[in-house]
């Protein structure tokens, strides 16, 4: 048995970057490091690690966890062997036997240096910016709502057209630089996107996906407004058409729409960063609880109290949580449903608030 107090040091002395970077080659991601996942297969790193807490996490296979237990799974090494591993890679002597460290992985593999963002290429961008007539989400928009009012929020948004009538949300940072966008279908009759065309990421149409080369960073989707609104509240959405649709309907509110694009889209740190100081509302969309029994409400609650220990204003709107019935719920339900259930007009009259 390991002596408690050796134990202890142990865990003080591990360090995740240390560790993990001995296995993997990582990068640095703003505050975080990521790499290809040791645990299953991908061409895209979605294995992240974050210092400051030091644990790891793959959001594509959902394994994470601390140092020791990396090289519980990693290694195959039970709880001791793991200690004893990280005794031995630290020079810390113990009682007993230490584990090596594999032969082939004594030389630490260097951690490569962060590349700067990388951004869409100006000309692309601005020629995406027109074409509408074949946009197929934006003509539904036309014609439920009015033209003009959909057309200056199209603008606003830098909504724009790729091909096929395909949508392109364009994640425009505060500094006005366009990193990637969010390549959607709709179809020509409804809002809803077309379930069996999965939405893509404008650098990966345009083949520009060598990690050697490019780093593309995401932001919020209407994060360039923050910079011409700076007092205004901040609403986050999940998805980019509900921030688009949300913009137009609850006008009178004066808050700036931003849309998290995913589900995920709230755990980047680093993408909260231009969020200090301001007051913001969560309106996560409405779903059964997910496979770890939580619901959308339940995780952004608990997103939302974990970015509060940071110092930010954080707080979660219930219209949704307490208005929906089980068919809502079960469809999966956002904010754009329920607003586009009503005509526009009684919000322009300042009517329907949410």
């Amino acid at each position: 048995m390991i002596p408690h107090y050796i134990v202890q040091e142990i865990k003080e002395r591990a360090d995740i970057v240390d560790v993990v970077g001995h296995f993997l080659p990582l990068r640095r991601e703003g505050s975080r490091y990521k790499a290809l996942c040791p645990f299953h297969d991908e061409r895209t790193p979605s294995f992240k690690i974050t210092p400051s807490k030091q644990i790891y996490k793959c959001f594509g296979c959902d394994k994470g966890g601390n140092t020791i237990r990396f090289l519980m799974k990693h290694l195959g090494l039970s709880y001791p062997d793991a200690l004893r591993w990280l005794a031995n890679f630290y020079g810390i002597q113990i009682e007993g036997k230490n584990v090596p460290a594999p032969p082939y992985r004594i030389k630490q593999r260097p951690i490569k240096p962060q590349l700067p963002p990388s951004f869409i290429d100006p000309a692309t961008f601005q020629n995406s910016l027109k074409g509408y007539e074949s946009n197929n989400l934006v003509q539904w928009l036309c014609r439920k709502l009015g033209r003009a009012v959909v057309m200056d929020a199209v603008k606003v948004y830098h909504v724009g057209t790729w091909k096929t009538g395909r949508t392109i949300f364009w994640q425009v940072n505060i500094e006005n630089k366009a990193g990637s966008g969010h390549v959607i279908a709709y179809p020509a009759y409804d809002h809803h996107r077309i379930k069996n065309i999965n939405p893509t990421w404008a650098h990966s149409v345009l083949g520009l996906t060598d990690e050697e080369k490019y780093n593309w960073v995401k932001y919020w989707f209407g994060e360039h407004l923050l910079a011409q609104h700076p007092t205004r509240k901040v609403a986050i959405v999940e998805s980019e058409k509900t921030a688009l649709i949300a913009s137009i309907y609850l006008a009178d509110l004066n808050f700036v729409w931003l849309a998290s694009c995913g589900k995920e889209g709230l755990k980047d740190l680093e993408k909260w960063k231009v969020l200090q100081g301001r007051s913001v509302i969560l309106y996560p969309d409405l779903s059964p609880p997910d496979k770890d029994g939580q619901t959308p409400f339940e995780n952004w609650t608990a997103k939302a109290a974990e970015m509060q220990t940071y110092g930010y204003d954080v707080s979660v709107n219930h219209f949704l949580e307490t208005r929906a019935d089980e068919f809502e719920r079960a469809q999966k339900w956002d904010l754009a449903d329920f607003l586009l259930r009503r005509d526009l007009s009684e919000f322009q009259k300042g009517e329907g608030k949410a």
